[in-house]
């Protein structure tokens, strides 16, 4: 069963991910031309990334910072990466609190247009809208405006209104082959704009501004669907084409941290996970409406960073990742609290969990509010002071936003891309390791994958006592499943995942 629901992980990480053909990872022949096309990279928001599925093998022994630019004032959103101008080689997109969106290029960090948008907490998103095989750049401004630009910063579109400072999503909710861009606002209202900027629906959300949506295919019927928070509410809307959708909420009692991170476990059930501002996490069955799950992290009071979903201690297992502003937080699927190091302040940064050095084992990519970004590697934990800090970067300022994983250099290995409010956005390369000497030895030769702690601060301590495992006792019951505000009844289960969860039956009969 350990393998089934790490798999089942990996699989859904494609089908939530790959939903496009420009998209790295997508399984087309069509040359990639978007590397990171949003906030948790996925539209799902689990905030995984398959690194090795997507670049091969490769090992970094160091990082280093390869390039910055700074604007002229804080960037606190999450960049996006591709090839807006059809060179060949990827830009990077974010926003400042200057008030602009910035695309540099990928290589050198140089300033290639930027526009004024009002810039602020939004995070862009890049995707093909049309089809035409060219990405545009989506992003909301601080006005309350959604802008619509193409790869050489040309404005296609703009809709006012009361959207909110964070990310969009997008999906193609009528199967046209064309995507929607679904925005939320300030209103309680979540937004329908089709590619060509037309807003065609308006979908009541709740009394709390919307959140930023997750998408994926809840009920099985081929067709996207959303999922987002509103206040204490996790809403669900399940689209039947254009204008027709239903809308179901779940109460779970405390303002909740949004997006939620979306993941199917088992090849056949859809989960949330989602944070509360009072550091509850609560795992969520899609499918029934169901609270699956609750643990409350301990120590833990300030909780304003999305989640993300992932292997982290190389057990097999789907592990939780949480931040607050007390701690960093690894849960097990089943809410245990596996690993607890109270010395991370996390504001707004969402974890991304990724095998950054190619060694094989996953590591987390955080940002504090003290201005450090971190890599942590959970495998070199052995509860002595900073022995889960793989590296460590000192930025001037708060970092607010989530980093960013792509080839942005050409090099066909991953760099990392984060924003400080200090102004600069950075880009961390690694320092390949050199390749492993031939042996003579008649046993198998063997390298080492152990990675020096780099820049942890002199005159500095951490707790040495070794964070015991905090059970979450019994899971608590959720209030009776999902409130339909419309009467259509949720599918259970999707025919897709179920022809999934058999073939992985199959292959773990086989073992």
């Amino acid at each position: 069963m350990r393998a089934l629901v790490s798999v089942a992980l990996a699989c859904t990480a494609l089908l939530l991910v790959a939903a496009h053909p420009l998209i790295a990872g997508a399984g087309s022949s069509t040359p990639w031309r978007i590397l990171w096309p949003t906030f948790k990279y996925s539209m799902s928001r689990s905030g995984f990334l398959d690194v090795r599925s997507l670049y091969g093998s490769f090992h970094y022994r160091d990082f280093k910072v390869l390039w910055r630019v700074k604007t002229q004032l804080c960037i606190s959103s999450t960049p996006a990466v591709g090839d807006l101008n059809g060179d060949g080689r990827p830009e990077v997109a974010f926003s400042s609190c200057d008030g602009h969106l910035y695309v540099v290029d990928g290589a050198t960090g140089r300033i290639l247009w930027n526009s004024t948008t009002g810039g602020g907490f939004a995070s862009p998103t890049i995707w093909d809208l049309d089809g035409d095989g060219k990405p545009e750049v989506v992003t909301m401004g601080a006005s309350g405006v959604v802008y619509c630009f193409n790869g050489t910063g040309s404005e296609e579109w703009e809709v006012p209104g009361r959207f909110i400072r964070g990310s969009v999503a997008v999906a193609d909710i009528n199967g046209d082959g064309r995507y929607e861009v679904l925005a939320p606002s300030f209103d309680g209202y979540l937004y329908v704009i089709e590619y060509n900027g037309s807003v065609v629906d308006k979908i009541r959300v709740g009394e709390y501004p919307a959140s930023t949506p997750s998408i994926a295919d809840i009920n099985g019927d081929g067709l996207p669907d959303a999922v987002l928070t509103d206040g204490p509410d996790l809403v669900v809307i399940l689209f039947h084409g254009l204008g027709r959708h239903s809308v179901y909420h779940v109460d779970l009692g405390s303002i909740l941290v949004g997006p939620p991170a979306l993941a199917i476990i088992g090849g056949s059930h859809p989960y949330a996970v989602v944070v509360s501002e009072d550091c509850r996490v609560f795992k969520v069955d899609l499918a029934r409406g169901s609270i699956d799950g609750e643990a409350r992290l301990p120590g833990a009071s300030e909780c304003y960073s999305a989640p993300s979903i992932g292997d982290v201690d190389g057990d097999g297992m789907t592990d939780i990742v949480v931040g607050s502003m007390q701690g960093l937080y690894v849960l097990g699927w089943n809410l245990t609290v596996e690993y607890a190091f109270p010395e991370f302040k996390v504001y707004t940064s969402s974890p991304v969990i990724a095998d950054i050095d190619g060694d094989g084992r996953n590591e987390i990519l955080i940002g504090q509010e003290t201005g450090e970004f971190d890599i942590v590697d959970i495998s070199q934990f052995n509860g002595e002071p900073y022995s889960e800090i793989q590296w460590l970067l000192k930025t001037g300022g708060p970092i607010m936003g989530s980093a960013a994983v792509a080839d942005v250099n050409g090099d066909g290995m991953p760099e990392i891309l984060i924003g400080s409010r200090d102004f600069n956005l950075y880009c961390i390369t690694g320092i390949p390791a050199p390749p492993a000497q031939p042996t003579t030895s008649t046993s198998p030769a063997t390298t080492s994958n152990t990675v020096a702690t780099v820049g942890v601060p002199a005159g500095t301590h951490r707790s040495t006592q070794t964070p015991s495992p905090r059970a979450s006792g019994s899971l608590t019951p959720g209030p009776g499943g999902w409130e339909a505000r419309v009467n259509v009844e949720i599918v259970a289960a999707a025919a897709a995942f179920a022809v999934a969860a058999s073939l992985l039956a199959y292959i773990a009969s086989k073992r």
